[in-house]
């Protein structure tokens, strides 16, 4: 439990740097030039190649911590499975694979931000495409790094967070856009 507050405190720390570093570096960062064209069929094409590269990179990581971790939970399945029909006790058993599955989730998270950081670094990128390049040479160096490093992060955050995630956007904004589309034949 103290962990848990210890944790939480932190997160609000930082949380609270970020925000200050992010009001300073607003004090002299000009507006980032966004692409004058971007339509609903941009964005998809740009969300549909991160949901193949999530898919990728799930079935990747599935590949390198299933032999890994796998085996424990089958350990644990089995002996529940034991305990349950000889009538003893299971808590303890249950609560040592829902650990287990708890620290599994951690790594795939971690492994995933990793993967995905590294990813991104390397060029595939989610805010990228919607900046208009043209212009976007015309801002400071700082600015052009910091956007690129902010980009990286943020893709390799939705990276990590799945294809699942990446398809719910594209459905949210297909929608979005097919309503607009609709309304403005109706007007």
């Amino acid at each position: 439990m103290r962990e848990a507050t210890i944790s939480a405190q932190r997160v609000k720390a930082a949380t609270i740097v970020i925000t200050l570093v992010g009001v300073i570096l607003s004090a002299w960062a000009r507006l980032v030039p966004f692409r004058p064209d971007i339509s609903p069929t941009l964005i998809v094409g740009m969300l549909m190649p991160l949901g193949m590269v999530a898919l990728f990179m799930e079935r990747a990581l599935e590949v390198l911590l299933t032999p890994w971790r796998r085996q424990a939970v089958d350990h644990y399945e089995c002996q529940l499975k034991s305990a349950h029909a000889a009538g003893a006790p299971t808590e303890d058993l249950a609560q040592k694979l829902t650990s287990h599955r708890a620290e599994t989730r951690e790594l795939a998270f971690l492994t995933g931000l990793a993967l995905g950081t590294i990813v991104s670094a390397a060029g595939v990128r989610s805010l990228q495409p919607l900046i208009d390049i043209q212009q976007f040479t015309g801002l400071s160096l700082l600015q052009r790094n910091a956007l690129t490093g902010i980009d990286v992060v943020m893709t390799a955050s939705l990276l990590a967070g799945g294809s699942d995630g990446l398809h719910k956007m594209v459905s949210i904004f297909t929608t979005y856009f097919d309503r607009t589309k609709e309304r403005v034949k109706e007007a």
